[in-house]
């Protein structure tokens, strides 16, 4: 299992919910703004220019055309024709400009996407990553399935063909992962937690391990044996990458994986918790209810949609 395919098991776990929140074409003066809400969102510039002011930031920054934003928390960020401009709710600006007709030729388009991991799941994921991630359309361009995933991605906006609304999520779903490849790539490693940690040949494989493989009886030596490193060696780079303990990690990606099956499947309790490594039932309900806040049977009941 490659590490990459790490990310792609817990965006399956987490449930990730991508939508398309709005194109809107801009003209004249204007500032949008997004209320402050546990997602992140995407921006592309198709074309023309704006400027991107956020509150980590001292000064705006300009966006070009083919440019690529990801904000990793909505919220405390605007988009802007000009720095100095006071920004709006996107919702009221949008409608301001959605039945005008564009009269001027310099006038700037975007895309903007969401994300949202749906499940409550215990490992960090958003939070993990740089307030924003920008990719200037040169650098994109070095990255070819990137550059490719994008000009398809603007292409499929501009046609109302059969199927485009789901062809348009899932290919927000492969452009979150190709950011994050980028990210990994590029700057990861300033930063500590299970994210970052895949750019990293030894942690990476140990997390491909654990993740492929919940259920097989691991502890810090049979993983460190796997991955071709000491036990010591491997305890400490593992806990100084990722943040905690290789089985303190194993054990939240357990009880993700359990709730996932709680959910979506109709397995026992008992089996689940074989099937996610644990010898007891017991055992498992008591680890599942710190985690979770609720034994298995009643999460079960709680979160299950009709």
């Amino acid at each position: 299992m490659k590490s990459t395919d790490v990310l792609t098991s817990f965006l399956t776990i987490g449930s990730l919910g991508s939508r398309v929140v709005c194109r809107p074409n801009l003209f004249g003066s204007w500032g949008i703004s997004f209320p402050e809400e546990n997602r992140s969102m995407v921006h592309i510039v198709r074309k023309g220019s704006c400027w991107f002011k956020h509150k980590s930031q001292d000064k705006a920054i300009q966006l070009n055309q083919g440019d690529l934003l990801f904000v990793a928390k909505v919220g405390g960020y605007a988009l802007l024709d000009n720095p100095n401009t006071l920004a709006q709710n996107y919702v009221q600006v949008i409608n301001h400009f959605a039945n005008q007709q564009i009269t001027d030729p310099n006038f700037t388009s975007l895309f903007c996407g969401s994300y949202q991991v749906e499940q409550n799941i215990n490992l960090p994921f958003f939070n993990q990553l740089p307030d924003f991630i920008l990719i200037p359309a040169e650098k994109s361009l070095q990255f070819v399935k990137l550059s490719h995933l994008l000009g398809l991605i603007i292409e499929e906006d501009q046609f109302d063909d059969v199927g485009y609304q789901i062809v348009q999520k899932r290919l927000l779903d492969i452009l979150l992962i190709y950011i994050f490849r980028y990210w990994i790539q590029t700057d990861a490693g300033r930063t500590q937690g299970w994210l970052p940690a895949m750019g990293d040949v030894n942690i990476g494989q140990a997390l491909s391990l654990l993740h492929n493989n919940p259920a097989d009886k691991w502890n810090v030596e049979k993983l460190a044996s796997q991955i071709g490193m000491s036990k010591t060696s491997f305890a400490r780079k593992f806990s100084q990458l990722v943040g905690e303990p290789p089985m303190g990690y194993l054990s939240k990606w357990r009880i993700d994986v359990a709730a996932k099956l709680l959910i979506d499947s109709d397995k026992s309790a008992a089996q689940i918790s074989s099937d996610v490594g644990y010898d007891s039932e017991y055992s498992f309900s008591r680890i599942f209810k710190k985690f979770k806040g609720l034994p298995p049977k009643q999460y079960r009941t709680t979160n299950r949609k009709l």
